[in-house]
């Protein structure tokens, strides 16, 4: 199946089946939500290419909470000030110029991370960042808050009520591939078994499989990107190696379709063009062998 870690399989999966998406903010929030409407549902093809874009889930509870729920693959230096910016922005963006304060509902950030994003944290598989007051740990009110979720923290321990929830997700993310992890937690709840289903749905889909394959494909390279700025000292945000890198991946998934490529096929790849790179890399998602690929 299709790793639901990807945040385009991720997004997918909770709009298609809004009922898994309120039943992890259940979980998330610690209390009961009766309705949930997904203010922003569609993925716009183009965005998948775009490697900086982040493709999370906004919602609007029954009580008028505005959610916005990510799954986030790579841990940066930034991340600690994007996610506050996106909580501060929501919430300025509930009005309008001469609209009163008491029209204002409380905005909530969730991430689900790979690793640890403090140290501090590092065993905590769910934490919560509010506006307190330092000294004594009073909230002030419960406009603002930060949900890390961070599943490489699973402990054996028992967890029970709302933390069961965020925990069975957590399992789900980890064991997705696993038949017995998967059994187990459709054991213990039901939304978990329609988790499993939709996934194994999205996972046949053949158009959803090569978008995100796709946008699997295009994180790799901006990772090999990055790697080869730091190689030659440059900043992230310098495009360095950038062909390379392409070159690389393709040969990659080459290599895992049809064997080790050849000297020759090494050689036609690594002197292609930025736009054949591109051709390629896009064939290769469904190429049955390699003419298919390279049109010959």
């Amino acid at each position: 199946m299709l790793d639901p870690k990807n945040d385009f399989v991720f997004k997918t999966m909770l709009t298609r089946r809004v009922e898994l998406l309120r039943h992890m903010l259940e979980g998330i929030l610690g209390r009961p939500i009766r309705a949930v409407r997904v203010i922003d549902p569609d993925i716009p093809g183009e965005q998948l290419r775009d490697k900086e874009i982040v493709l999370d889930v906004r919602a609007v509870l029954d009580d008028g909470t505005r959610a916005i729920i990510e799954m986030q693959l790579r841990l940066t230096a930034a991340l600690t000030g994007r996610l506050t910016y996106y909580l501060a922005r929501d919430f300025v963006d509930q009005l309008r110029r001469g609209e009163g304060y008491e029209r204002l509902t409380p905005s909530v950030v969730i991430v689900w991370l790979p690793k640890p994003l403090l140290p501090e944290i590092a065993e905590d598989l769910h934490s919560v960042f509010e506006l307190r007051e330092r000294r004594r740990g009073i909230a002030l009110g419960q406009y603002l808050s930060i949900h890390v979720i961070q599943p490489s923290a699973l402990s054996s321990a028992k967890a029970t009520g709302y933390d069961a929830i965020v925990e069975r997700w957590a399992r789900f993310f980890v064991g997705y591939d696993d038949p017995e992890v998967l059994a187990q937690l459709a054991a213990e709840d039901s939304i978990m078994a329609l988790a499993t289903q939709t996934l194994e749905e999205i996972s046949q889909d053949p158009e959803v499989r090569r978008l995100a394959l796709e946008r699997e494909d295009e994180r790799k390279l901006h990772r090999m990107d990055l790697a080869a700025c730091r190689a030659e000292g440059w900043n992230e945000g310098h495009d360095v190696g950038h062909d390379a890198g392409r070159a690389t991946l393709l040969l990659e998934q080459l290599g895992a379709l049809f064997g080790s490529p050849s000297e020759a096929i090494q050689a036609r790849v690594r002197a292609g063009t930025a736009e054949e790179l591109r051709t390629w890399g896009l064939r290769v998602l469904g190429a049955k062998s390699l003419s298919q690929v390279f049109g010959g």
